[in-house]
This record gives structure tokens, C-alpha cells and sequence, in this order.
């Protein structure tokens, strides 16, 4: 619930299905071709190392997918996830801006 309130606050992001039983499912919405800056996004999270996210599509949506599904996950990992995927966004997103 914290991880999905979190991604719910932020206007750059939507939720693609509701949570259950720990796995949020979101993408990132505010570019032209969102899937591919979804895959970009997941492979540069993958590659930094500090946390690892898994993907999926669906219905030709591609999405990322975090699963809190460890009793001893605390907030501060939730809050840690979101600022590595938020400032990893935002820096991405400045790079399309620059290249356009």
C-alpha cells in the first residue's frame, strides 16, 4: 500500500492494475512512445544495481512490476525503491527533452 501511494502522487506515473498481495504494477505515462521508455527505464534500474525490478506486457502495455513480498521489508526499502526509480525517471526524461 505504501509503495502504490507513493507511485499514485506522482502525475508522471499510473497504476496499471490494482495491487494485490504486494506487487505494484505501474508504468511511466508522460512520453511519446511509453513502452519503450518503460523498457529503457527497467534496463538502466536493472543495470545501476540498487534494486531489481521485473516487467511484463499486457494487452500491449508494458509495464514495471515491484513485489514487496519479504516480512522483513520495512518502509524505508519502499521509500528507497520509489527515490531510485523517481530520480532515475527524472533523469531520463531530461536526457529526451535535451535530445529532442
Amino acid at each position: 500500500q505504501q509503495f502504490e501511494a507513493l507511485v499514485r502522487k506522482d502525475p508522471r506515473f499510473e497504476l496499471v492494475c490494482p495491487t494485490v498481495l504486494g506487487l505494484v504494477c505501474f508504468r511511466v505515462k508522460v512520453v511519446r512512445d511509453e513502452n519503450a521508455f518503460n523498457k529503457r527505464l527497467l534496463q538502466r534500474l536493472n543495470k545501476d544495481g540498487d534494486i531489481h525490478l521485473v516487467a511484463s506486457e499486457a494487452r500491449g502495455v508494458y509495464f514495471l512490476r515491484v513485489a514487496v513480498c519479504s516480512r522483513f521489508t520495512e518502509s524505508e526499502d519502499m521509500e528507497f525503491a520509489w527515490r531510485t526509480i523517481e530520480r532515475t525517471t527524472s533523469v531520463m526524461l531530461a536526457e529526451e527533452q535535451r535530445a529532442e
